[in-house]
């Protein structure tokens, strides 16, 4: 039974005097990973969710939105684009001030807008991506989001803006962690 390690863990980290609630937190992510890599996507919606809770009851707002995405990512695959979008957006106003995050949300908005059809809306979050990925530095995940971004210039019929756009992705791609 995956919920008896668990306790015993906490028991243990109690007596030690840490603190049992990260523990469980802790223990309570990875019963989810292993969850979902089993095809168990009820029970990790539903451990999420707890998560989640738990997350919420102890004031860990970064947590809550970590959390928040991971059951946004399981709408994606489930393709239920307007759970994405609230799950993610959820997610931002739970904790905005990681920018790792920020880039999740609205890469992954932008992604369900874009399946959706909302090519407008998808390109707008795109450019919101995309402005987080710079503030990381990051040359490689402003070349990803600018792929994407690319492809729904095209998909808009923007076809200049696309290519200027996917010129810019692949002059990162030439060297740095993006090549």
């Amino acid at each position: 039974e995956a919920g008896v390690p668990m306790i015993v863990a906490i028991n243990k980290v109690d007596k030690e005097g840490a603190n049992p609630q990260k523990v469980r937190e802790r223990l309570l992510e990875h019963e989810v990973i292993v969850e979902q890599m089993g095809g168990d996507v009820q029970g990790a919606l539903k451990d999420y969710l707890s998560a989640y809770r738990i997350f919420r009851a102890s004031g860990e707002a970064r947590s809550c939105a970590i959390a928040l995405q991971d059951i946004g990512n399981l709408y994606l695959e489930a393709a239920d684009f307007d759970r994405v979008r609230s799950y993610y957006s959820q997610s931002l106003e739970a904790y905005a001030k990681d920018p790792w995050l920020n880039l999740a949300t609205y890469n992954n908005r932008g992604q369900a807008y874009r399946e959706q059809g909302h090519l407008a809306q998808a390109e707008a979050e795109y450019g919101l991506a995309l402005k987080a990925a710079r503030q990381l530095q990051s040359q490689l995940l402003e070349a990803r989001i600018l792929t994407n971004l690319a492809e729904t210039q095209y998909e808009l019929g923007k076809l200049d803006r696309a290519l200027t756009t996917l010129s810019q992705a692949e002059a990162l791609a030439q060297h740095g962690e993006a090549a």
